[in-house]
């Protein structure tokens, strides 16, 4: 049997992907649930955007919302002073030779992926740390465009495999999610916890 769930960050690209679904534009595929996986730290406006989607489309397609429980700035706040771990955001560090760099990535991993590979696995009735059953396969719905598709990679589970339908089934950009979900009535804010260092002068002054 074949399950299919839509990774949903509630930016641009997963929100123009979720509403195409609700409007039947894959035909009879699509997803039998939008996973958000939150970080705790989105901003307001993520927040306001996802509860819209949930009041107005969540019977056509049911959104879950996962996390571990604690935000990742909490995360980081036991961590100082200490030698508690938290997963590190890739912040930028001036190194002891005076040249710059990024710290490594490892918020997205723990805080997004594998929530939504948790929940997957309690759909499925498999819990952690025993074998999918031979034969399942999970697709997972990525909200990838099409001028993004140098993001695209393979799922590292060999029971999950990673679907773009922005890139192959309805190729669509950036530019063109934005003025889908404006004509829908949802338009969507960039969806990146408030302290990601991924973001422009502009977000950083909203």
């Amino acid at each position: 049997e074949r399950l299919r769930v839509l990774s949903l960050g509630a930016g641009r690209q997963s929100t123009a992907l979720y509403l195409m679904c609700c409007d039947g534009a894959f035909g009879d595929e699509r997803p039998t649930v939008a996973i958000f996986a939150d970080t705790g730290d989105e901003p307001a406006d993520t927040y306001a955007h996802l509860a819209r989607l949930e009041a107005d489309f969540a019977h056509v397609i049911p959104i879950t919302r996962v996390g571990l429980g604690y935000s990742l700035s909490e995360a980081a706040r036991k961590s100082i002073g200490g030698r508690a771990r938290w997963p590190a955001i890739p912040l930028h560090v001036r190194n002891k030779d005076g040249e710059g760099g990024m710290l490594r990535r490892q918020c997205t991993r723990e805080f997004k992926v594998e929530p939504i590979q948790k929940e997957i696995r309690r759909m499925l009735g498999v819990p952690k740390g025993r074998r999918v059953p031979k034969g399942v396969l999970v697709e997972s719905w990525q909200g990838i465009s099409r001028d993004e598709a140098t993001r695209m990679k393979d799922n590292p589970k060999a029971w999950i495999v990673n679907r773009y339908p922005l890139v192959f089934d309805k190729p669509t950009t950036a530019g063109d999610c934005q003025k889908y979900n404006a004509a829908r009535g949802y338009p969507a804010p960039k969806s990146a916890c408030v302290f990601c260092p991924y973001t422009d002068d502009s977000r950083w002054r909203q």
